[in-house]
């Protein structure tokens, strides 16, 4: 944000995060600590792999069903 300030923790935005799931975030203020999260988020982008909506459209039978029953399960998890 500011190369100062950093959010790490697992809160998302959503009624879930907020009342059901008890996450938590910790604020970090210093430097050094958001140049290092900075350096890890660049090396999560090298690590990854651009998906296009037409390949999320063409994915297998087999992934969508695995989707499928996962989120059944997700109230769970």
């Amino acid at each position: 944000m500011d190369d100062y300030l950093s959010f790490v923790g697992s809160a998302n935005m959503d009624h879930r995060s907020f009342d059901l799931n008890f996450e938590i975030n910790a604020v970090i203020y210093g430097k050094e600590f958001c140049a290092q999260l900075a350096q890890s988020f660049l090396q999560d982008l090298d690590d990854s792999k651009l998906i296009t909506g037409q390949m999320w459209r063409q994915r297998g039978k087999r992934e969508v069903l695995a989707e499928k029953i996962a989120r059944l399960f997700s109230p769970l998890l």
